[in-house]
């Protein structure tokens, strides 16, 4: 992940410049980053008044951590 402005970006290759921070592919990570405030510390600088957008990094997930599995026989 790396920061552009208040955006947290994925950055699954590791080539954009600036400070990274990583994250596994599981959506308890991201839930416990969150709850943790580590963005902040990860990329060294604030967010400003409106927080980190961190809705491209959701996007990857996809579900919602409550949703059931999908049934692959459906």
């Amino acid at each position: 992940m790396v920061a552009e402005g208040t955006a947290v970006i994925p950055d699954v290759r590791g080539r954009r410049p600036g400070r990274g921070a990583y994250l596994h592919d599981d959506r308890r990570c991201l839930e416990a980053a969150e709850r943790r405030r580590v963005w902040s510390r990860a990329f060294r600088r604030g967010p400003g008044d409106g927080g980190w957008d961190v809705s491209r990094v959701e996007a990857l997930f996809g579900v919602t951590p409550h949703d059931p599995p999908a049934d692959p026989s459906r």
